[in-house]
């Protein structure tokens, strides 16, 4: 007989439900993350593309958008230079 699973709703925040440390920070880098993806895909910009656009090179770009956030800071995450991405919103 198969084992029961058991599932709990989220609060909103997968890193605060999964107990780690600086959820919050995590949560907002996460969809802040998702936001660029979005406008990356609605402006139709290559990965290189939007590297450029942020200052990244285009490796880091594709751990960014592949949720692989660590060595980047909020702080990083909002500087003008990176958030440059934005422009390009209608």
């Amino acid at each position: 007989m198969a084992e029961k699973s058991t599932i709990t709703l989220s609060r909103g925040n997968i890193f605060a439900d999964l107990g780690f440390e600086n959820s919050q920070n995590h949560h907002a880098k996460a969809q802040l993350i998702i936001l660029i993806q979005k406008i990356i895909e609605a402006k139709n910009l290559t990965r290189r593309q939007a590297a450029s656009k942020m200052g990244l090179r285009r490796p880091d770009v594709a751990k960014l958008l592949r949720g692989r956030f660590e060595g980047f800071s909020l702080d990083r995450l909002l500087t003008n230079q990176f958030i440059s991405i934005f422009t390009f919103v209608v």
